[in-house]
């Protein structure tokens, strides 16, 4: 917003007006605070999990890929994996439901698996 020449006062300003009350120095605190530990955690993690694409590690389920995590050397727990995953039901079903609703696997629906 400092690019188009607005300052941090009129914003804040603006949005009290909004019913949002935000502190011009609220903000600079949190602008100029350095990344939290689950930020740079969750940054080396991600980079760990996108790293198994092209693999055959990359069709792992959350546990599996929990596992073969922390055999790689990574400190991440379950809990982690599964969040950084989006993987929140275990079930093939679900899964397999979130697999057709894609966009781009349009052309499996309606087809009948055997």
């Amino acid at each position: 917003m400092r690019a188009q020449n607005y300052r941090v006062e009129s914003i804040c300003r603006v949005l009290t007006e909004h019913g949002v009350q935000v502190a011009p120095r609220t903000y600079r605190n949190w602008k100029s605070a350095p990344p939290s530990a689950r930020t740079i955690s969750d940054a080396y993690l991600t980079a760990a999990l996108r790293d198994t694409v092209g693999e055959p590690e990359e069709l792992y389920g959350r546990r599996k890929m929990y596992r073969h995590l922390r055999r790689k050397g990574h400190s991440a727990a379950a809990c982690t994996v599964d969040r950084l995953m989006g993987c929140f039901t275990g079930s093939l079903r679900g899964d397999l439901l979130s697999f057709l609703r894609a966009p781009q696997n349009r052309q499996y629906r309606g087809r009948q698996f055997q």
